[in-house]
């Protein structure tokens, strides 16, 4: 009784080739590579906003606009503007900075303020009303071409044959049928 003799390479070889036969490791490379394409054409965005950054949008910058014209009765000049601009940004870090220690946090004025903004919301939803019969009626003729269907088109196809109407087919297309 003779022991083979266990042989570690030609066994990694062995494993190596049925593993290369394996649709798993297809299945695998392929997705492996799909994402790397992704990833390539498609970069992640932007690190997500920490919280740290002030972003100060267009709407906001409309809003100090007609503010400091409902009390000066114009329009502020640009050094104006970029002191309002500075006086938002302070008031929001501020802000922050008191939310971060908790000062928001028991305090009466705070509960009163947020208070009166829910009742001013409130009465904002409260305005709301269905809208009659009519109002839609004339709203939906005012705004009707945005619900159109466009317009379909059909056609007959006829075909006359020349093998079975003879010399007569150019008439009978011409003249009907």
């Amino acid at each position: 009784m003779s022991l083979s003799k266990f042989d570690p390479a030609a066994s990694r070889l062995t494993f190596a080739k049925r593993s290369l036969r394996e649709p798993l490791l297809h299945f695998l490379v392929a997705g492996l590579a799909l994402f790397a394409v992704y990833r390539a054409l498609h970069p992640s965005p932007e690190p997500q906003d920490d919280g740290k950054r002030i972003v100060i949008t267009d709407d906001d910058l409309r809003q100090v606009q007609i503010a400091w014209r409902a009390q000066w009765q114009r329009f502020p000049m640009p050094d104006e503007m970029r002191g309002l601009i500075d006086s938002k940004i302070r008031e929001e870090i501020l802000y922050r900075e008191a939310v971060a220690l908790g000062l928001e946090k028991g305090d009466t004025i705070v509960k009163r303020r947020l208070a009166q903004k829910m009742e001013f919301l409130a009465d904002d939803v409260s305005t709301l009303r269905e809208p009659e019969n009519e109002e839609l009626k004339t709203w939906f003729d005012k705004n009707q071409e945005r619900f159109a269907s466009p317009a379909l088109v059909s056609f007959h196809h006829l075909y006359f044959s020349p093998d079975r109407r003879g010399a007569h087919a150019r008439d009978a297309a011409l003249g009907g049928l």
